[in-house]
């Protein structure tokens, strides 16, 4: 699905679950493409930094001035908690 149409978007405006199902699975697909794109493009930074363990590290949602990125990242291999931004030190959690 390329394009949610009007009559879709108004008859889950309306509470069909029929509809409600099309606009979430239109959401998720775009999710995941975008989710897609994101990996191609910072996987191989990643991997770069730290090897193979690449796969173990996850972004956050902090700006980071010392992250490549510009985001805070944690390494869920050693940080399962996100207690520390792999660049800055800063926990994921704020106050």
């Amino acid at each position: 699905m390329d394009e949610l149409s009007e009559e879709d978007f108004l008859a889950a405006k309306l509470g069909s679950p029929l509809a409600l199902r099309m606009v979430i699975d239109f959401h998720r697909d775009r999710i995941q493409e975008s989710q897609k794109k994101i990996e191609e493009l910072t996987n191989p930074i990643l991997k770069g930094l730290f090897g193979d363990a690449y796969y173990h590290c996850q972004i956050g949602i902090h700006n980071c001035e010392k992250s490549p990125f510009d985001i805070c990242l944690y390494n869920n291999w050693t940080d399962g908690h996100w207690k520390h931004c792999v660049f800055c030190g800063q926990p994921n959690e704020r106050k």
